[in-house]
């Protein structure tokens, strides 16, 4: 879908069926550099990899929406680079 259409932001579940979440990320940021991409993830320890693949923002579940949804604004109205 990504490669068909342009989106804002993704919110990237890790537990995709099928298919690595981190191979998606990584696929994801490569083809589109400053898309902001959320990951949310049940799985412990991910936050180093986060980290390391310049994720935008990590969530553990059970999420905090507020929080989330204020991250998300964040992104959407961020300048063209990344945030720190």
């Amino acid at each position: 879908m990504a490669a068909e259409q342009a989106f804002d932001l993704v919110l990237l579940d890790l537990g995709l069926p099928g298919k690595n979440g981190w191979e998606t990320f990584i696929n994801l940021t490569r083809e589109t550099p400053s898309l902001a991409v959320i990951i949310i993830t049940a799985r412990s320890n991910q936050r180093a990899i986060a980290a390391n693949l310049a994720a935008d923002a990590l969530f553990e579940k059970p999420l905090d929406f507020p929080t989330l949804l204020r991250t998300v604004g964040k992104l959407l109205f961020k300048p063209a680079s990344k945030l720190s």
